[in-house]
């Protein structure tokens, strides 16, 4: 059985901001193509590893590319290559 995507909603809009699916969404929506359990253990290690640097009071605690404009373009062009997400 396939499992539901992993979708985040905006609630005053309604509108979808992310999705977790091997199914690449429209360029305004942030795309992570995973499946929905992976997507789920990727969070979590990023939340763990926010919290083991001292989270909320982390500045920089996300590397280089977080300082960095976010190019949406540029990082599937990225994943559809097999490349880092990294910009």
């Amino acid at each position: 059985m396939a499992e539901e995507p992993l979708t985040m909603i905006d609630a005053e809009t309604n509108r979808v901001l992310v999705l977790c699916s091997f199914a690449e969404p429209h360029h305004d929506v942030v795309w992570i193509p995973l499946e929905t359990h992976e997507a789920w253990r990727a969070i979590k290690a990023t939340a763990m590893d926010l919290i083991d640097a001292g989270y909320p009071g982390c500045v920089g605690c996300a590397g280089a590319e977080a300082e960095q404009p976010w190019d949406e373009k540029t990082n599937r062009e990225n994943l559809r290559n097999g490349e880092s997400n990294g910009q």
